[in-house]
């Protein structure tokens, strides 16, 4: 029964994906392959009209079930001209949708294990989502491409993110887990 209720969530969550990217004409038009992947231009995803930060803020709010849109994601999360912000203004603006986050460092091979959602940091100027599931499969989420796996990540990752929940307890006992001591 917990297998079904957690396929019936990654639908539901990839369905709600769709529709977010369909509703602001960000559906890909193709997949990138991988070659396509690790020549393309870092300073090309940082899109001012599209900015990665309040995207990712909109991801991580329609994962846990917080009602807001992308607009909202925008006028909470401060960009600059080039639609750049940094971790503590995603976390101000999580925060200001009720939703808890604290910044860890995480080895890329590690990233499965991890329970709850999380706001990545690649390629020094980019935000991406890591999404898991109940039977271990993470996802990458980073419209309007398509959703990747986890263990294919196609980034460069300094471990840097931003665990992500709307309570208060699972945040503290997926830290627990991991093993980390907040100061």
């Amino acid at each position: 029964m917990s297998a079904l209720r957690s396929v019936l969530v990654v639908l539901l969550i990839l369905t709600s994906m769709g529709l977010f990217l369909m509703e602001f004409n960000l559906w890909p038009t193709q997949r990138a392959d991988q070659s396509s992947l690790e020549n393309e231009n870092t300073l090309a995803t940082l899109d001012p009209q599209n900015p990665c930060g309040p995207v990712a803020v909109r991801v991580i709010s329609q994962c846990l079930g917080v009602s807001t849109s992308l607009s909202k994601c925008g006028e909470i999360v401060p960009c600059d001209s080039l639609g750049r912000s940094t971790m503590a203004e995603l976390q101000k603006g999580l925060e200001t949708l009720g939703i808890l986050s604290v910044g860890i460092t995480v080895h890329q091979e590690s990233i499965s294990e991890i329970k709850l959602p999380m706001i990545m940091h690649v390629n020094n100027n980019h935000f991406v989502v890591s999404l898991p599931n109940d039977h271990g499969v993470t996802v990458i989420i980073d419209p309007p491409k398509a959703p990747v796996p986890a263990d294919t990540l196609p980034f460069k990752w300094d471990g840097h993110a931003l665990l992500c929940s709307n309570s208060k307890a699972a945040l503290n006992a997926e830290l627990d887990r991991l093993g980390v001591e907040l100061p």
